[in-house]
């Protein structure tokens, strides 16, 4: 059990590459907080796991809500008095406005860069301040 009792945090975490780093982290004895917009389908995923008898959580995520990153690490530290790992795995993009690279709209580029690049700093600055 490499990771037991870390207190981890994973955004985008309830399909695909979030829900697999969830389910490998919870394996080797983490506390896993699963952080998403869709409450319900966290809340689903979790009690899964739980059900396997891993420590699985959930928290409130909007990337397109900045002070929800702010909120989400609060939360985590509030019910655990601190933070070990933040695993930044949020990220988007707009397939149907951005695929062909030479008609993409450049702010359509750049709303993507944004939302992307914001997600990883906002939630990295607000979790040092309880990991450093």
């Amino acid at each position: 059990m490499k990771l037991k009792d870390k207190i981890i945090l994973i955004t985008a975490s309830t399909r695909g590459i979030g829900l697999a780093c969830v389910k490998a982290c919870a394996k080797e004895g983490a506390v896993v907080y699963m952080a998403a917009r869709n409450l319900d389908l966290a809340k689903e995923e979790a009690e899964k796991l739980n059900a396997e008898g891993y420590n699985v959580k959930y928290v409130f995520n909007d990337a397109s809500k900045p002070e929800s990153f702010i909120s989400m690490i609060e939360d985590v530290v509030k019910e655990n008095g601190r933070i070990d790992v933040l695993v930044n795995n949020f990220g988007t993009s707009k397939p149907g406005q951005d695929l062909d690279f030479s008609n993409t709209d450049v702010d359509v580029f750049l709303d993507t860069v944004n939302i992307n690049l914001r997600s990883v700093f906002a939630a990295s600055k607000e979790a040092v301040k309880y990991m450093a």
